[in-house]
């Protein structure tokens, strides 16, 4: 399961879907992965979404709106918004020289 966030995350992927990978229950998927990782598998591929990002900010030309849609965000509000709960600041400014 992990593997299969960590090499699709920039592809929709739904509960639905990792719970039939798994062959269990989405909500049995949801208390097992929690208990394991942490938290659950959405905030999971979330956070590999995210640190993804983090690298194409540093490494990349492309614009923050590409970068969120390359890692599997579909509006550029939702990446800021979940870049800055994460990371503890906006894109831009993660991106910024120091």
């Amino acid at each position: 399961m992990m593997a299969h966030l960590e090499m699709n995350y920039p592809q929709a992927i739904g509960l639905t879907e990792l719970a039939a990978l798994a062959g269990i229950h989405p909500s049995h998927l949801c208390r097992e992965f929690k208990k394991h990782v942490g938290c659950s598998p959405l905030e999971h591929l979330k956070r590999v979404r995210i640190q993804r990002a983090s690298v194409l900010l540093r490494e990349s030309d492309k614009s923050v709106k590409e970068v969120g849609f390359s890692v599997g965000f579909k509006r550029p509000e939702a990446f800021s918004k979940a870049f800055k709960r994460v990371i503890g600041c906006s894109p831009r400014h993660f991106r910024s020289p120091r």
